[in-house]
């Protein structure tokens, strides 16, 4: 009874810590903060929509905070 009450803890510690080891790799940080989607009218030409996407994009460059 004595060996098999060590078996038993000793199996427990081991699939204890075999989890921990088996454990993936959290991201402690997230990279992705939000996704902004376009939909464009219909009459829509391709070069509007290239205008609106890079006037989008240069907001990064024009509307830059002290704190990022």
């Amino acid at each position: 009874m004595k060996n098999f009450i060590i078996t038993l803890i000793s199996m427990i510690l081991i699939g204890i810590a075999s989890s921990f080891y088996l454990k993936p790799n959290i991201p402690t940080e997230k990279k992705l903060r939000h996704v902004v989607a376009f939909k464009f009218k219909l009459g829509t030409t391709p070069e509007q929509m290239q205008k609106a996407t890079m006037d989008f994009l240069n907001l990064n460059l024009r509307c830059r905070r002290s704190s990022l």
